[in-house]
């Protein structure tokens, strides 16, 4: 049922006006959404082309980077997550549990 919701919400979201949906807010959302149905290439499909080369880090974008960490991390790649999350942690090291994802993903990496 809560699949459904998600997909849901998914769908009602891609189907704003362009403008809207181009809104890096909307992005996070729907990439979230994918995260949380496990479709988490699909998040990072949508993250790398709409947000992947901005560099101002802002609010936006450090929930983006977060959240490209988390689907990277869940794809297996390891490496990638370790990256995105240590660019939220050079801007905020008290963002969500960066820090405790950071050391988690290094130490798996050196063993």
């Amino acid at each position: 049922m809560k699949a459904d919701l998600v997909e849901k919400a998914i769908k009602e979201l891609q189907s704003l006006p362009e403008n809207i949906k181009e809104e890096h807010f909307i992005i996070n959302l729907i990439a979230s959404a994918f995260v949380e149905m496990g479709k988490n290439e699909e998040a990072l499909q949508l993250l790398t082309t709409k947000v992947g080369r901005k560099r101002k880090m802002d609010e936006l974008l450090m929930a983006s980077r977060y959240l490209m960490g988390v689907a990277y991390k869940n794809v297996g790649n390891n490496k990638k997550a370790l990256v995105e999350f240590k660019k939220v942690y050079a801007e905020n090291i008290g963002y969500l549990d960066v820090d405790k994802l950071i050391k988690e993903l290094e130490e798996q990496l050196t063993s």
